[in-house]
């Protein structure tokens, strides 16, 4: 017996891509933009150099590092004194280690503000993700500089956090 969300699910599996066999593959306008279409969504990708934002050439992670942002995402991380940040190991998409997260703490509540595909869980690869979020913070004029940023001490989150 079929349920309706084995049929949404079957309906919805027909118009998603297939899932990339390596990290080297196409990202489509729909993934780079928001609902809308109005808005940058895909902030840094670094095997795209037209969507590269990087303040260090030398700190760069063996394999490909994706940063997801909207604008509005932005400004809020910008002006947040506190962040959390977590890694989520086993719901990575194949080919990278982790989905990193970060988010903002406002009036009380977890808002999602950064989402990035990490390869590994380097401090350089991690050193990479914070320059892409520096960069942007300095295309308009703003700091990225939290009074407090929660992790669950992965040894290269610290490591980057202190570099």
């Amino acid at each position: 017996m079929f349920t309706i969300g084995h049929t949404l699910k079957h309906h919805r599996g027909k118009l998603t891509p297939a899932l990339p066999n390596s990290s080297s593959f196409f990202i489509p306008d729909l993934y780079k933009r928001d609902y809308n279409n109005k808005e940058r969504l895909l902030l840094h990708d670094s095997h795209d150099s037209t969507l590269e934002i990087n303040e260090l050439e030398n700190a760069r992670p063996a394999g490909r590092v994706l940063v997801w942002a909207s604008d509005v995402q932005l400004k809020l991380l910008f002006c947040s004194e506190r962040l959390y940040m977590d890694g989520a190991f086993g719901t990575s998409p194949p080919n990278f280690d982790q989905v990193f997260i970060i988010m903002s703490i406002l009036h009380g509540t977890s808002v999602p503000v950064v989402y990035a595909l990490l390869p590994d869980r380097k401090a350089v690869t991690y050193i990479d993700s914070f320059n892409v979020l520096f960069g942007s913070a300095k295309l308009i004029i703003k700091k990225l500089a939290p009074l407090l940023i929660m992790t669950d001490f992965e040894p290269g989150i610290e490591k980057a956090i202190r570099f």
